[in-house]
């Protein structure tokens, strides 16, 4: 897993790190605070359950219910918008690469053998062109 996995998993309100050893929080906690540091004392406030995360909010019923990236949202007018920007990207990122893959398949495509002399600029506007049409016929 990466420093953003062990990150995710500390801002999932459902985890909140629990299965991570010490050393994992530690590199997610350093490597917020080097690409994130107006989002760390909110991330050790979350961690202590203090204001502006309140108890009703870590309660199991409500935690159960609630997808992670709406319950950070819903408190988003009390965060800074740092913090908020991290639990969005963090909860909101796409766990696999077959979307990137497809587009490779499509440039292979439209930028074949007998089309080499393509230039970039104008493969990449026909493949934009040919996933919209490919997109309208599913």
């Amino acid at each position: 897993m990466t420093t953003y996995h062990l990150l995710a998993n500390m801002l999932d309100p459902r985890y909140r790190g629990a299965q991570l050893t010490e050393a994992e929080k530690d590199t997610a906690m350093e490597e917020c605070e080097a690409y994130y540091p107006e989002a760390l004392p909110y991330i050790l406030k979350y961690n202590a359950k203090a204001t502006p995360f309140l108890p009703y909010m870590f309660e199991q019923s409500l935690i159960n219910n609630v997808t992670p990236l709406t319950w950070w949202r819903s408190i988003g007018d009390r965060l800074n918008k740092p913090m908020l920007a991290l639990a969005v990207q963090l909860h909101t990122a796409v766990a696999s690469s077959s979307g990137i893959e497809r587009v490779f398949s499509t440039f292979g495509f439209v930028h074949s053998k007998i089309r080499n002399r393509l230039g970039t600029e104008k493969a990449a506007k026909l493949v934009s062109i040919f996933k919209s049409l490919n997109r309208s016929n599913n």
